[in-house]
């Protein structure tokens, strides 16, 4: 007798579901596609439209601090916007704000994906980690993969430090092939910090 009680108690659930839309049932993404589908496809294209205009914004301050520092070239303005895109995908990939990352680009390379510096360090992010040794120029020097793996570099230290200006004392220690275990201010370092600092107050307050 119990059995029936809980069968028919069962049947009576699921006839009830007859009458709920089923993509209706889990409160996602799904359910305002399925339930209210204009009101999730205006708030899709909000927020796309909002990307788009902090990828113009960000292109635009970039060539107007590279041109102020007189860096800008054809070559830098043809790349800006792949770099912008890369940067924007993997700072948010690792919650790091993407104008602090177009700064410290602007400090390590000026932009120039090319570059190689007396210690080896290579490409936009001039990355230089015992952990990317044998790796081919061609993927040192790719715009996405040399991004990602110096914005991985900086993320790994600003979780370990939770500060910027340590974070950036850590990241220009970075050129070293030995690794302290604490953070040590050169005088290098230091400057470096106040250097991407500044641009970063750039991106921060645009002028014009």
């Amino acid at each position: 007798m119990k059995t029936v009680k809980v069968l028919l108690s069962v049947l009576l659930f699921e006839l009830s579901l007859m009458f709920i839309p089923f993509a209706c049932i889990r409160v996602t993404d799904a359910y305002f596609a399925a339930c209210n589908p204009s009101a999730f496809q205006n708030a899709a294209a909000q927020a796309s439209d909002e990307q788009s205009a902090l990828r113009e914004k960000l292109v635009a301050n970039t060539a107007q601090i590279l041109a102020e520092h007189d860096e800008m070239t054809a070559e830098k303005q043809a790349i800006l916007p792949a770099v912008v895109d890369s940067v924007l995908k993997h700072s948010a990939e690792y919650n790091i704000d993407p104008e602090l990352v177009l700064a410290v680009i602007f400090a390590e390379s000026r932009f120039d994906p090319n570059v190689t510096s007396s210690a080896g360090a290579k490409g936009l992010m001039q990355v230089l980690n015992p952990d990317y040794d044998g790796l081919p120029d061609s993927v040192m020097f790719d715009i996405d993969r040399n991004i990602k793996m110096g914005i991985a570099e900086f993320a790994g230290y600003y979780e370990k430090y939770e500060s910027v200006m340590k974070s950036l004392y850590r990241y220009n220690g970075m050129k070293m092939k030995s690794y302290p275990k604490t953070v040590k201010i050169s005088k290098e370092s230091y400057y470096y910090a106040i250097r991407v600092m500044d641009i970063y107050y750039l991106y921060k307050n645009p002028q014009g």
